[in-house]
C-alpha cells in the first residue's frame, strides 16, 4: 500500500494565556436545580474567590461554586460590583465573567483544539454545533481537520491531489510566514509529516522526525 506524506501543517489558535487556577471539589446533587440567576438551592457552596483578571483591573468581589447531577454541570457565580459598565459592542469588554470548560482535562494554559471559544486576530471565535462564528454570529471559518480539507478538495471540488497537498502544506506555511521552515520535504525543513492511505485515513505522524505510526486519532484533532 502506498503512503503519501503531507508536510508542514501548522495551526494558530491564540496567543492568549490563561493562568492555572486552584481546584475545588464539585459535589453531586440530587436536588432540582433551577437556572434563574438565584443561587438559593442548598447544593450551592459559593465561597471560592475569583482572583485572575484577563483584561483590566477588577473593582469588584467575585466568588463561585460548582455542582453536578447526572445530566448537567452547574456553575454559580456571585459578583458584587458598585460600578457597572455595559457600553461596549462586545460583552466581554464590559463587566463580565467568563467560564472556560477544559473539556478534555488536559490542564492547558492556552486555548487549544478542543476549546469552544478562542481569540483569532483580535476576534472572539465560538464553536457551536460544528460551526465557527464571530461575535456577530456570522460564519468565521470551517471546523474540520486538514486531512478532511484535502479529501473534500479532491472529492468535492475536483482538485488534483498534488494541488490539494500544496494548498494544505506549502500555501498554509507561506500564509503563516513559515515557508522557510514548513511546507516542503527538503533539507533544512522541519520533519513534521503526516502519512495517510488512499482513503484519506491517517496512518502515522512524524514531529521533528520522530514517528508515531497507527495513531490516527492523534493526528486528527480538529482545529
Amino acid at each position: 500500500m502506498s503512503k503519501l506524506a503531507l508536510a508542514g501543517i501548522a495551526c494558530v489558535f491564540s496567543s492568549l494565556t490563561i493562568a492555572q487556577t486552584p481546584t475545588i471539589t464539585c459535589y453531586k446533587t440530587s436536588a432540582t436545580m433551577t437556572v434563574d440567576g438565584n443561587l438559593t438551592e442548598p447544593a450551592w457552596i459559593t465561597n471560592t474567590a475569583v482572583t485572575k483578571a484577563i483584561i483590566g483591573t477588577p473593582n469588584n468581589a467575585t466568588v463561585y461554586g460548582v455542582t453536578w447531577n447526572n445530566t448537567y454541570l452547574y456553575v454559580g457565580i456571585k459578583v458584587t460590583d458598585a460600578n457597572l459598565f455595559n457600553e461596549s459592542t462586545n460583552n466581554y469588554d464590559d463587566d463580565a465573567v467568563e467560564v472556560y470548560i477544559d473539556a478534555d482535562n488536559n490542564g492547558g494554559t492556552t486555548y487549544g483544539t478542543n476549546d469552544r471559544q478562542f481569540m483569532l486576530q483580535g476576534r472572539q471565535i465560538t464553536l457551536h454545533e460544528n460551526r465557527l462564528t464571530g461575535p456577530d454570529g456570522t460564519l468565521a471559518g470551517a471546523h474540520l481537520t486538514m486531512i478532511e480539507a484535502v479529501r473534500h478538495a479532491v472529492g468535492l471540488l475536483g482538485i488534483s491531489l498534488v494541488d490539494a497537498l500544496i494548498m494544505a502544506s506549502r500555501t498554509s506555511a507561506a500564509f503563516l510566514g513559515l515557508e522557510s521552515e514548513l511546507g516542503r520535504i527538503a533539507p533544512g525543513y522541519c520533519a513534521d509529516l503526516v502519512a495517510f492511505n488512499p482513503n484519506f485515513e491517517i496512518v502515522g505522524t512524524w514531529v521533528g522526525g520522530v514517528g508515531r505510526m497507527g495513531e490516527a486519532s492523534e493526528a486528527s484533532h480538529r482545529g
